[in-house]
């Protein structure tokens, strides 16, 4: 089994891959909803850094960690306050919460981080539709993205691994969550991925796979605020198709460059 389907199989049979679509959804149809052009919101730079806060806070609450913690010895007092100020279309259901302790957050170098087992994970954002064009800015995504990737070889040269602080921290089982949202068409994507380092041009990504459903080239987004049909009496196959979350009030802004 290759690493990518170790950690497929891990995210999804423990209930984290859905808890993370939903923290990224909720994040999302918030920032739709709340971060607008109304309130200074203009562009892309504006509102990528109040959705990265709100996809902090979201898994925060899904894995129940942090401030969202239950009190071992009062475990039902507070819980109220893990449904406050949620977007009434992606509620917090129990078969979407994580267990106390299943996920728990592991700030790496003063980035916000989580840990799943033996893996842990840092955030990205990118603009819809170039998550392979990411490039990795920062030292520490730097270094998790020099981590050589047990199914493959090492792809860059010496002089390129020597431009790399050594980092005085295990990163070796380190991912990445990367996430997109496109105020003009309210799309958004979200990708778990191991992240490579290499010459320009080249993929950022080992492997690569996407949360909500859909391949890397076509995206998916959140379901629907209502449906734009009546729904069908039996399951039917249907290709899949791109929806739309709820427009925000305002006009939309300029998209996000390529972060990493």
């Amino acid at each position: 089994m290759t690493e990518e389907q170790q950690v497929i199989s891990a995210f999804r049979n423990s209930g984290v891959s859905l808890a993370l679509a939903w923290a990224h959804r909720s994040a999302a149809r918030t920032t739709l909803d709340t971060i607008t052009p109304a309130l200074g919101f203009h562009t892309d730079a504006t509102r990528s850094p109040a959705q990265r806060e709100l996809l902090i806070d979201r898994i925060d609450r899904v894995a129940q960690c942090r401030s969202y913690a239950p009190d071992p010895h009062l475990p039902t007092v507070g819980r109220d306050l893990l449904h406050q100020e949620l977007h009434p279309d992606e509620p917090l259901t129990d078969d979407i919460l994580l267990p106390p302790g299943t996920v728990d957050r592991n700030n790496l170098k003063g980035s916000h981080g989580w840990r799943f087992e033996e893996w842990q994970w840092l955030c990205a954002t990118f603009r819809y539709g170039r998550v392979n064009n990411m490039r990795w800015e920062s030292d520490l995504r730097q270094q998790v993205a020099a981590q050589e990737c047990p199914d493959h070889p090492t792809l860059f040269s010496p002089s390129e691994e020597d431009q790399i602080e050594t980092p005085q921290i295990d990163l070796s089982n380190t991912l990445i969550l990367a996430q997109a949202l496109d105020v003009t068409t309210n799309q958004s994507q979200l990708f778990l991925g191991r992240p490579r380092l290499g010459a320009r041009g080249s993929s950022p990504w080992y492997w690569l796979y996407d949360l909500l459903g859909a391949t890397p080239d076509e995206g998916r987004v959140g379901l629907p605020r209502t449906p734009l049909a009546p729904l069908p009496t039996a399951p039917r196959e249907v290709a899949d198709a791109p929806m739309r979350l709820r427009p925000a009030p305002g006009s939309p802004g300029k998209r996000s460059s390529d972060q990493g």
